[in-house]
């Protein structure tokens, strides 16, 4: 494999992991908004952000190592 065609791999996977990263990062940014309120269960609302929190690391470790 080229390195051009390297290179067009690597920033397609990039720009794939980002854009879902941004959006993550901003539905984490929501729930904390509503901590505490009676929309959704505290309990469910801590479930949801800490998985969404180690996807989100999870994802981020996996750019670092590309």
């Amino acid at each position: 494999m080229g390195i051009i065609q390297e290179e067009k791999q690597r920033a397609y996977v990039q720009h794939n992991l980002r854009t879902p990263l941004t959006v993550i990062k901003g539905s984490v940014d929501m729930l904390e908004q509503y901590s505490g309120t009676n929309v959704i269960s505290l309990e469910k609302e801590k479930q949801i952000l800490m998985r969404i929190q180690e996807q989100i690391s999870r994802m981020e470790q996996f750019l670092l190592e590309l």
